[in-house]
């Protein structure tokens, strides 16, 4: 357990002050963990007590002893359980995956780590617990570390009350030297000389520090407070006031926790030193959820017009009385954040003012411009920067929307929720979405057909419909529509999206006729209210559907049009009709043609970090190569595809990559698995309701007949039932794996080691049976073992990016950048940078750039 290994990758933050006074519970702590039974171990205690810190001191300790690393899950902004799964997810990387429950998502993907889970702060989420011991019954080398108020009550669990910190005895006190034996003792000084550097204890003082920690229980936050005053205050004034302000709190509510009824007096003490408007902004500022910018501070906290004071300077000395937080977020501005405890406190004070429904509504009202600002932004040039800015602020935007809910203001639900349908689809939260679009249309008020209404639909059918329901999209995006032709000018751009996003999913279900007269109205409207990005985006859907009805020349300038309008001002959706393009190209013979296209479309989509259309643009490369008969490269190509897309749900791509390979199969000497594949792909396009246009379907076809020619009728039906009996992932894991089905017999090319070692990793048998990979492992094997961030940091590398520079694109520290490239080096037995771009070109993840120097760096 204790044996000396390099430290897997983990997801902890990195404390600015050391932990202290705590070494003998992480000791406790992790032989508890360290006990094979033991795999749920939650500390509790109250509020203030330290439970974070003392987790996290506990996860450095053990992180050599979990091989998959540990991850940290914030629990803390939440307040709805059934957000808990997600949240879950969303730290650990796993993402959604159409339709399939979430929890079973999770389950494949801890079944086999090796990895500590920290759940910090589960108190306001208990109800969520059996979710804990789900994961725990599928994953047998994981364990869980939680920090909360209350036991979570589950088998298995082991529970270790934090104490607070050591304190020295009043009655019996040892000489100063000796004092700081005493963790409580320890942490005051330390906080007392930070702020103020001139502290130290004393003869004189020794006993008024000792007694203050003693009033305060040993408490860490409480102490941190106390001691943030000594700039202020000598020990013996602050513990005078202490001693008084205790008193006069003892007799608040006596089903509280002791503890907690001091923490709160330690707090209400600070809060009291504050002016009359300085606690009206500290109190309000508890209105945030995950903390706030300077400008929503501003916003919210002085709408009431009542605050005589610079906000500014307000707000310095709430931080420099410890009862605010300032970080410093990715695109330098400054945020103002509360420890949780603290926030409870300022709520109840908010509470007890009568201010609390209006500083939500003010709230609300700063979050729907806010979001509302963003909607058009994130489509465009500045997508990162106003993603970024909206992920940040994402519990906020969650506590608008239920205010919503709450206060029954659905028209501001309905108009905020349409502003989020862009930021939900490209951080692929899609249900969570979906889920506030339903419960904004479900309240009181929101019958009336009015331009919000119209939104509101528009924000439930595209949520729906990227989730592969189009039966449901289609008929809450006809509302939209109808509701749209109703209301006139007011609703004419949210009319235009409906009809173009109704395009796409006519497009999908191979109804071509409609997707083109729904773009063509949706262009006509998209020029007349000036909007560019809408132009060319039902521009495109005009010419896909112009395409597949079988007009490749009369699509081309449709498509060239909305490239060209995407040049000149969006880049993040070119991509689009550079496939499209190829598309074009391919039907008309150009291969050379479609080439270009699509390896341009790939180069816009990795500069924009859209995995949809990287994909779609590996896809039709592959559909490229295998029009020449170069089967291998179409094959690496579709499972390149397919391993980046497969965990997004998008359903049309997956079924395009998977009957690429059925097809590549088929020209590789496995018709059998071919028959498997093209099997498993018409069972998809029946449960999604996607459908083949008339060309692609010929195609289809003629491959299938190619198998059929090549097998007898009952090995081919039999095939063909297996696979449309499999579970898509195992259809995704046999298409990713290595095949074990050698040609017999036929005059197919055989697969020779050079063609599939751009696939799998050398001297991996051929022989290896696909349905012993999972698709994780499938990609894994594609990629060296490289995970996802591993991989875009890969790609960087290749673009002759510097560490800072990769960790200025991430968001990361250089530190984090660094461990990147030592796990790359290691896993692919490089040693160089230049290795790893040459690498990342060849796999198909960076496009080799003329001029770029690849400078090697210290790690």
């Amino acid at each position: 357990m204790h044996e000396i290994r390099s430290l897997p990758q983990s997801r902890l933050p990195a404390p600015l002050t050391p932990l202290v006074g705590r070494e003998q519970e992480i000791a406790a702590v992790c032989a508890l963990l360290w006990r094979p039974e033991v795999r749920l171990v939650t500390l509790t205690g109250t509020g203030g007590v330290g439970k974070t810190r003392l987790a996290l001191g506990v996860a450095a300790a053990v992180n050599a002893d979990f091989a998959d690393g540990i991850c940290l899950v914030a629990l803390a902004p939440l307040i709805d359980p059934g957000l808990v799964l997600s949240t879950i997810a969303q730290a650990l990387g796993v993402q959604e995956q159409g339709s399939r429950p979430l929890l079973e998502g999770l389950q494949d993907h801890l079944r086999e780590k090796q990895l500590l889970l920290l759940l910090d702060n589960f108190e306001q989420v208990v109800s969520a617990a059996p979710v804990v011991a789900e994961l725990l019954v599928a994953a047998p080398r994981l364990r869980v570390l939680v920090t909360s108020r209350t036991s979570l009550h589950l088998s298995g669990e082991h529970e270790f009350v934090v104490p607070p910190l050591a304190l020295p005895d009043l009655r019996n006190l040892p000489p100063p030297d000796r004092l700081l034996q005493y963790g409580a003792i320890r942490l005051f000084v330390a906080r007392a000389q930070a702020a103020h550097s001139a502290f130290v204890m004393t003869g004189e003082n020794a006993t008024a520090i000792a007694a203050i920690c003693q009033q305060v229980d040993g408490l860490p936050l409480a102490i941190e407070l106390a001691a943030g005053r000594s700039k202020l205050f000598a020990p013996q004034a602050l513990l005078s006031r202490l001693r008084n302000r205790l008193t006069l709190l003892v007799g608040g509510a006596q089903d509280l926790p002791l503890r907690q009824q001091t923490l709160r007096g330690t707090i209400a003490w600070s809060y009291d030193l504050l002016g009359q408007d300085e606690k009206a902004l500290f109190r309000r500022l508890a209105v945030f959820v995950g903390g706030c910018t300077i400008e929503a501070a501003e916003a919210v906290c002085t709408a009431q017009g009542d605050l005589l004071i610079d906000v500014l300077e307000a707000v310095a000395a709430l931080v420099d009385k410890s009862l605010l937080r300032q970080e410093t977020q990715a695109d330098g501005q400054p945020r103002l954040l509360m420890l949780e405890t603290i926030r409870e406190y300022a709520l109840e004070r908010l509470a007890a003012s009568g201010e609390a429904e209006a500083v939500r509504r003010q709230h609300a009202i700063f979050f729907l411009r806010f979001s509302e600002e963003a909607e058009p932004k994130i489509r465009g040039a500045e997508h990162f920067l106003w993603r970024t800015r909206l992920e940040v602020e994402h519990d906020n935007l969650r506590a608008a929307l239920r205010w919503t809910l709450e206060s029954q203001e659905a028209e501001m639900g309905m108009r905020l929720a349409f502003s989020l349908v862009a930021f939900w689809r490209a951080s692929n939260q899609d249900r969570e979405g979906r889920n506030w679009c339903e419960q904004v249309l479900a309240q009181p008020g929101t019958s009336a057909r009015t331009a919000a209404r119209a939104m509101a639909l528009l924000a439930a059918g595209a949520m729906t419909m990227f989730q592969g329901d189009l039966p449901q999209a289609q008929l809450l995006l006809e509302e939209s529509i109808a509701i749209g032709r109703e209301v006139g000018r007011a609703a004419k751009r949210t009319l235009a999206l409906a009809l173009a996003l109704l395009a796409y999913g006519a497009l999908l279900q191979g109804n071509l006729g409609a997707a083109r007269e729904l773009a063509e109205e949706g262009v006509r409207l998209f020029r007349e209210v000036g909007e560019a990005w809408g132009t060319a985006l039902a521009l495109n859907h005009l010419g896909r559907a112009t395409l597949e009805l079988g007009d490749p020349v009369a699509a081309r300038p449709l498509l060239e049009e909305s490239a060209a309008l995407f040049r000149a001002g969006n880049m993040q959706r070119l991509a689009m009709p550079l496939n499209t393009l190829g598309r074009v190209a391919l039907r008309q013979g150009d291969d050379t043609g479609a080439r270009a296209y699509c390896e341009e479309a790939l180069a816009v989509a990795r500069a924009t970090g859209d995995e949809l259309f990287i994909a779609e643009a590996l896809a039709q490369l592959g559909t490229a190569a295998l029009h020449v008969g170069d089967s291998g490269q179409a094959t690496a190509l579709y499972q390149q595809s397919l391993t980046l897309i497969w965990t997004r749900g998008y359903r049309e791509c997956i079924a395009e990559d998977l009957a690429g390979l059925a097809a590549t199969a088929s020209l590789l000497g496995q018709p059998e698995r071919a028959a498997r594949l093209f099997g498993a792909v018409e069972a998809l396009r029946e449960v999604s309701g996607i459908r083949l246009s008339p060309l692609p379907r010929a195609d289809y076809d003629r491959a299938v007949e190619g198998i059929r020619a090549h097998l007898d009728e009952a090995t081919f039906a039999q095939a063909w039932e297996k696979g449309r009996a499999m579970p898509l992932e195992q259809a995704i894991a046999e298409a990713l794996a290595t095949p074990d089905e050698p040609p017999t017999g036929t005059k197919f090319p055989q697969v020779n080691e050079e063609e599939t070692s751009s696939v799998v990793p050398p001297g991996t048998p051929l022989s290896q049976s696909p349905r012993a990979l999972s698709p994780r492992r499938a990609l894994k094997q594609h990629f060296g073992g490289l995970t996802s961030r591993e991989r875009e940091v890969a790609c960087l590398v290749a673009q002759g990016k510097s560490n800072r520079a990769i960790a200025d694109e991430l968001v990361v520290g250089v530190s984090t950048v660094e461990a990147h490239i030592t796990h790359i080096f290691t896993k692919l037995g490089f040693s160089s940078r230049a290795q790893i771009a040459a690498w990342a070109v060849d796999k198909g993840l960076a496009q080799a750039l003329q001029g770029v120097e690849i400078t090697e760096q210290e790690h």
